[in-house]
């Protein structure tokens, strides 16, 4: 093969002027042994920490992020703001699993849907004013 190429480019029917044969490169160890490491997969999350973080917030199960919200929403999103940042700091390092897992993700999705989403917010406000003037 490389001799016709060979021959194609001094008779100058090639394309081009001038006329290299690719070489193949190859690398050493070194240089690519990052794309040959797999990830490690984070160890679990040290409970105490967890348990904090749902303590600020005073949840201790799926009802009750719906009661903090119901009670007192405009300083359930600060403290709930604040400890879904320590959250994802703690996420770089480790990982929940379990009922942990499942409250700090109600955690997460009420502080996006609800705190940080004025759409959803809106919705939630003018349900939650019809239900106080009915009651």
């Amino acid at each position: 093969m490389q001799e016709i190429f060979l021959f194609i480019c001094v008779l100058g029917l090639a394309k081009y002027s001038v006329c290299e044969i690719y070489t193949p490169i190859f690398f050493n160890e070194e240089e690519v042994r990052h794309v040959r490491e797999v990830p490690k997969e984070k160890p679990p999350c040290k409970e105490a920490a967890l348990v904090k973080i749902l303590a600020d917030c005073q949840v201790i199960s799926p009802e009750s992020i719906v009661d903090i919200a119901i009670t007192d929403f405009d300083s359930a999103c600060k403290i709930v703001s604040t400890q879904t940042r320590k959250v994802e700091k703690l996420y770089k390092n480790c990982t929940a699993s379990g009922l942990y897992m499942y409250l700090i993700n109600g955690l997460l999705s009420f502080d996006e849907k609800l705190c940080k989403s004025n759409e959803f917010y809106n919705e939630y406000d003018r349900y939650d004013n019809f239900q106080s003037l009915t009651n």
